[in-house]
């Protein structure tokens, strides 16, 4: 009996020191990176919490959705932006939810907002969802383009899941047009759009022509090395969002302003680099003097704080 007990307080000590050495590495990369999450673990899962959100910690894709447990200083200052912009009861299309950053911490944070998330894969959209207590009532588990039909996407890839050129997909999902599903669906028009989808992003504007030429949402629009995929031409496409009313401004990464970009024809692809740190914003010139004031009131308390 004596022999179990003296293993027993062995496996403790050692379960003790592991545990106690593993915690400090820890606290000590969170200081190193900034991060203000916490980890909860329990018998099923761990989950990282941040924003007043719960997202599942993938081990063998080495953490959470959207970077958000690895410091994403330009995806944090973008959300911040976006949710303190965002009018009292205003409209947010969230397309290319993935597994719902934005969707998730714009309901934790703006409860009053009302998110459409827009996700072909829409598994771990919803079992986020599910975990914090939302609604999976507005997940659209379509893909977005500017056209009508059923396309193949490429599933193995995470946050990098495309739809694909050739025949390179796994699942074939439907595909519409936002100015014909938003009236089908009956969807309340946006205030602002986040569009992430993986070099798609000018075909998906196309295909909501209808709604930006009426609504004149405020877009955030990834643009990177991706767009080499479907041909885009980056002068194109900036032609095209200027003919709708709107102007290019980049919101670069640890700065709080937002920089009006002249020409989309003189920037290389390969230099917009693989991550959306510097995030793009079309603003229409409609409301450009109401977003800059609200822009700024937002920079200036941030800085008091």
């Amino acid at each position: 009996m004596k022999k179990l007990s003296w293993l027993a307080r062995r496996r403790e000590i050692t379960y003790r020191v592991l545990n106690t050495t593993f915690l400090r590495l820890l606290h000590g990369l969170y200081r190193w990176y900034g991060l203000a999450g916490t980890f909860h673990v329990d018998r099923d899962r761990i989950v990282y919490v941040v924003e007043g959100v719960k997202l599942e910690f993938y081990f063998r894709e080495f953490g959470c959705t959207g970077n958000a447990d690895a410091g994403s200083v330009g995806e944090n200052e973008t959300r911040d932006l976006l949710f303190n912009l965002l009018p009292n009861g205003g409209v947010f299309y969230d397309i290319g939810s993935h597994e719902g950053t934005y969707t998730l911490t714009c309901g934790a944070r703006r409860p009053d907002v009302t998110v459409y998330s827009f996700e072909p894969l829409a598994e771990r959209l919803k079992r986020h969802l599910i975990l914090n207590r939302m609604s999976c009532d507005r997940v659209e588990e379509v893909a977005v383009g500017d056209s009508e039909g059923m396309v193949s996407m490429v599933t193995n890839e995470r946050s990098k899941n495309h739809v694909a050129t050739g025949s390179g997909g796994a699942r074939e999902v439907r595909i519409v047009r936002l100015d014909q599903y938003a009236i089908e669906k009956n969807l309340t028009p946006p205030d602002f759009i986040k569009i992430d989808i993986e070099g798609m992003e000018s075909s998906a504007l196309a295909g909501a022509e209808q709604l930006l030429r009426e609504h004149q949402p405020i877009i955030i629009c990834e643009i990177n090395h991706n767009h080499q995929r479907y041909g885009v031409s980056l002068g194109d496409f900036l032609k095209f969002m200027r003919g709708l009313g709107y102007d290019l401004y980049r919101h670069w990464a640890g700065k709080s302003e937002v920089i009006e970009v002249s020409e989309l024809s003189d920037v290389r692809l390969e230099d917009l680099g693989r991550t959306a740190y510097e995030n793009f914003w079309f603003i229409p010139k409609s409301k450009a003097t109401h977003f800059f004031d609200c822009a700024e009131l937002y920079s200036s308390n941030s800085q008091r704080s």
